[in-house]
C-alpha cells in the first residue's frame, strides 16, 4: 500500500489516490459500497457530514484500502479532523457516578 503525505489532508488524500487510479466517485461508491455523498464529505473533509466517528472511521478505513492507501496513517489524522459531540436526547438526564456498592443493593432491595 502506499504511504501518505501527511502535508495533505485526508480528504486530499483521498481525492489524489481516487484521481491517479482513473476512478470516479460513482464508481468507488459502487465497488466500496460507502454511499456517494459519503465519500464526497470524505474528500471534502466535511467529517459533520458522516452519521457517526465509528461509522465515519470505518468508512474511511474501507476508502483508503480500496485506493490502495495505509489506512491507519490516514487514521493518525483523524481525531483531530473529526472532534464531534452528539447532544443527549431531548429528557435524558446528564449520566452521573455509579451508586456505592452497598447503596446498590439498598436500592435493589427497595424495588
Amino acid at each position: 500500500m502506499e504511504s501518505s503525505d501527511s502535508s495533505l489532508s485526508i480528504g486530499e488524500q483521498l481525492r489524489l489516490a481516487r484521481e491517479a487510479r482513473q476512478i470516479s466517485l460513482a464508481q468507488a461508491a459502487q465497488s466500496t459500497r460507502i454511499r456517494l455523498h459519503y465519500l464526497q464529505a470524505l474528500e471534502k473533509g466535511q467529517f459533520e457530514l458522516l452519521p457517526s466517528p465509528a461509522q465515519g472511521r470505518g468508512f474511511l478505513r474501507a476508502y483508503a484500502q480500496h485506493l490502495g492507501l495505509d489506512p491507519e496513517a490516514l487514521l493518525t489524522g483523524w481525531p483531530a479532523a473529526f472532534q464531534r459531540t452528539y447532544p443527549l436526547p431531548i429528557g435524558a438526564e446528564t449520566p452521573t457516578a455509579a451508586p456505592a456498592s452497598g447503596e446498590a443493593e439498598n436500592i435493589f432491595a427497595d424495588l
